[in-house]
């Protein structure tokens, strides 16, 4: 079948105005968002990738295991639904093996399509040269899914019964899951047609160091300083700083300048001093408890979870 590219061609989206915007916020101690999003863009693409072949980055390979392990009981809870058209939509496309490997197991029981949203071009380039082979109908479309108002236009297009993936810890990304999950929740709820929402995320162990190690790569770092960079700020300003926020249970990339420093974008000027500090990212770490509390309160109904052995990644499909 056939292979197309949605045609975003009319939106017009300025990044640097939207970093800029959040650096704003952040000069004045309003740390409500990061820059997480905007380290795909680009070379961040590639970047990310090569980040997952790190050896010190263990989730990737955990999760596509547990993939394999689950999609038999995702498979029968998707069929009961009285409808054998079935839509994924990846937010947030990766390479685009781990749904090439939903895409290959449920297409012997449904009519499948794929839909693959990114605000990276790059990111879609990746996942459309990975997936070449999937033999299904697939678009992939520009969309900065951390904003729910720009999901309208690719949720809900037909009847065809949904399967939203939100794998690779994207979730844990957002700055409040919670809300996060809610207003998804209410997009979707308006619809008459079916939808299912499968997610991955990387829980609490005991040893939170184990996993603030896999941060702690210049891979890593080249990935998560690149809003900055994008912008004209140069590393030898300042520092990253890796660290675990046991209050709010999340890790937090931090990029702190240690000179002065003036940013100057379209005739405006921020200006930095020694010791301000930029959240170049966050990403949540749950106990399992947690996670469950945050999907009942945004309310979502858990269908099937599935742990890893040692119970350090989740993979959770839910319902409305």
């Amino acid at each position: 079948m056939g292979r197309g590219m949605i045609s975003m061609a009319t939106q017009s989206l300025s990044y640097s105005n939207e970093i800029l915007d959040i650096l704003k916020n952040h000069l004045v101690g309003n740390y409500s968002d990061s820059l997480t999003r905007f380290s795909y863009l680009n070379s961040g693409a590639e970047s990310f990738v090569r980040l997952t072949q790190n050896p010190n980055y263990t989730s990737y390979d955990v999760e596509s295991q547990l993939l394999s392990n689950l999609i038999p009981a995702m498979s029968s809870i998707i069929s009961d639904v009285n409808n054998s058209n079935l839509q994924l939509i990846d937010f947030g496309v990766g390479d685009g093996l781990k749904s090439e490997c939903i895409i290959t197991d449920l297409s012997c029981r449904h009519n499948i399509s794929y839909l693959g949203l990114d605000m990276s071009k790059d990111m879609l380039n990746i996942a459309q040269r990975d997936q070449n082979g999937i033999g299904i109908l697939a678009e992939h479309g520009l969309c900065d899914f951390s904003n729910i108002e720009n999901l309208n236009d690719f949720l809900n297009r037909d009847d065809s019964t949904q399967l939203i993936l939100m794998l690779g810890n994207t979730l844990t990304n957002e700055v409040n899951m919670e809300q996060y999950l809610s207003d998804l929740r209410n997009l979707v709820e308006a619809a008459e047609n079916r939808t299912y929402f499968l997610i991955g995320l990387e829980l609490i162990q005991e040893d939170i160091n184990s996993i603030v190690k896999e941060y702690r790569t210049e891979e890593n770092y080249e990935l998560t300083f690149l809003p900055l960079e994008m912008i004209g700020v140069d590393r030898t300003l300042g520092c990253i700083d890796i660290g675990f926020n046991e209050s709010l249970g999340r890790i937090e990339e931090w990029f702190r300048f240690n000179s002065d420093y003036d940013l100057e974008i379209d005739d405006e000027t921020l200006t930095f001093r020694p010791g301000d500090a930029v959240l170049l990212s966050v990403t949540y770490k749950p106990t399992l408890q947690h996670m469950k509390n945050i999907v009942s309160n945004s309310g979502w109904r858990e269908e099937v979870g599935m742990l890893s052995e040692n119970e350090s990644y989740l993979l959770m499909l839910m319902s409305v």
